[in-house]
């Protein structure tokens, strides 16, 4: 919830819902020792390109997108999109790192909307 993103009054998306889930999780798990929370990294290309077409993904990233495209996607192009989708991602590659390295967390999860799924 650190990039926020203008979406149009006629939206129904929820945006607020992930500050307020993080803040009441971070809240009650932080200060009883149950968790530590960290700022998601932003997705490398490498992450994308790994499950998502180099060139389709070239093209969202430098707002190249069709109208067609971003519809489908179902949020306006914008650069704080663009970082909100790249910290979502990163997060849950963040998280999944930090489960799969030896001695490392024995849980892990990422709390946010992706905008990534749709491409």
């Amino acid at each position: 919830d650190h990039y926020q993103v203008s979406l149009p009054s006629t939206s129904s998306f929820p945006m607020e819902k992930y500050r307020y889930i993080r803040e009441a999780l971070q809240r009650e798990l932080e200060a009883a020792g149950k968790a530590t929370f960290h700022e998601s990294p932003l997705a490398s290309i490498e992450d994308l390109t790994t499950v998502h077409d180099g060139e389709y993904v070239r093209r969202y990233l430098a707002n190249e997108l069709s109208h067609k495209e971003n519809r489908r996607i179902g949020f306006p192009w914008s650069e704080a999109g663009k970082l909100r989708a790249l910290s979502s991602t990163g997060g849950t590659v963040a998280a999944m790192h930090a489960v799969c390295r030896p001695g490392g967390a024995r849980f892990a999860g990422h709390i946010a909307s992706s905008l990534w799924p749709s491409l």
